[in-house]
């Protein structure tokens, strides 16, 4: 049985905008430290999207780190069925990550959408971190 080190959990105060086609950072924790050499990292959570006009599809993302440049980790999480202008539709996800060498580490959500001729929004967002024995 996994033993948990250390936790955090962030949820979104406001909504956070989604300009047309461009990866958005929507919800990052709080660095969640390491206490041995080795750990897993587990990352879960949530967003509620509603998209803009024309979008087709939407993309989740989890970033090692803090912005949309940072280390891509975990399957990103792609959603077309359901997905119309203004009606909101809510996408889990969820990953783990075997650490090794590291003091801590952060992580962040990110959504894209595709086809977007306008803004879309995220009005609830939540992105949990767990740190346990690997």
């Amino acid at each position: 049985m996994a033993q948990q080190f250390q936790a955090d959990a962030q949820a979104t105060a406001a909504a956070v905008a989604l300009v047309t086609t461009a990866e958005t950072v929507v919800n990052t924790s709080n660095p969640v430290a390491m206490p041995n050499v080795n750990a897993k990292f587990v990352v879960r959570g949530f967003v509620t999207v509603t998209p803009g006009t024309n979008t087709t599809g939407l993309t989740v993302r989890i970033r090692r780190g803090t912005l949309t440049t940072d280390t891509l980790v975990g399957p990103q999480v792609n959603v077309t069925a359901g997905v119309a202008a203004a009606a909101p539709i809510t996408i889990p996800f969820g990953f783990a990550e075997f650490l090794s060498d590291r003091v801590e580490s952060q992580y962040c959500v990110t959504v894209e959408q595709a086809g977007a001729t306008a803004n879309g929004s995220v009005e609830a967002s939540m992105i949990e971190v767990e740190c346990i024995s690997g």
